[in-house]
């Protein structure tokens, strides 16, 4: 081998040793997206970063996933955080008041997308189409854009003490209000496939056809079925 092609074939080695470094290093937008959950956020779950606009100490990356229709095989709409797009800034700003106020950004995100829930549900399995579920998505995300700017007008981006709190009680009402639609998998909810189902209860009826709510069962076939 010629000293020219060891020295092309050097170079390229460390070309690929750069690249790969370079996308496999800790931190290099690699993180998998965070499922919104009860369990809080920590700061390993955003990107350090030496500067931020505006004079930002941290910011927070989330939205909702929803299919262009629902269907059986996708049926699940979510709330998600982007590890890998949700920032904080290098050095002593670890105060757990920011992390809080990041993490009820996050809330907000879960709340729309169990509002977007509930109406998809509601509209049930008959009645959703490509157009009504783009417009369901263009609703919810103007929503909460316009929630999300609201929260940090008020709480002057957890300036205001007295109000970031009022916004975290208020945004913990909302997620008990819509506990309901919790579940991100549509299929979940009785209601969507307008009592469609495979499962049925034997109905029993009396000598005179009349329903039989109970029925008298021996103590020794009672203890059977009570313990196993």
């Amino acid at each position: 081998m010629s000293s020219r092609q060891h020295i092309g074939v050097s170079v390229l080695l460390v070309v690929i040793i750069l690249v790969f470094g370079f996308v496999n290093r800790p931190g290099a937008n690699n993180k998998e997206m965070i499922v919104w959950s009860e369990n809080d956020l920590t700061w390993s779950d955003f990107e350090l970063v030496r500067h931020m606009e505006h004079d930002y100490v941290a910011t927070i990356y989330s939205t909702f996933s929803c299919p262009n229709l629902i269907t059986s095989e996708k049926s699940r709409v979510f709330a998600y955080m982007n590890p890998n797009l949700s920032k904080k800034l290098r050095g002593e700003y670890d105060s757990e008041n920011v992390l809080i106020h990041e993490q009820y950004h996050f809330h907000i995100t879960e709340y729309c997308t169990r509002l977007l829930r509930k109406e998809i549900v509601q509209r049930g399995l008959g009645g959703l189409s490509f157009k009504v579920m783009k417009d369901l998505k263009t609703k919810y995300s103007k929503k909460l854009d316009s929630l999300q700017n609201v929260y940090d007008s008020i709480t002057d981006h957890n300036g205001d003490w007295e109000k970031q709190k009022y916004w975290e009680m208020k945004i913990d009402d909302w997620l008990r209000e819509t506990a309901y639609y919790e579940n991100d998998n549509i299929y979940s909810y009785y209601d969507f496939t307008k009592n469609r189902t495979s499962f049925y209860r034997k109905i029993y009826f009396t000598m005179t056809q009349k329903v039989l709510t109970s029925f008298p069962v021996g103590e020794k076939k009672f203890h059977r079925f009570r313990h196993g």
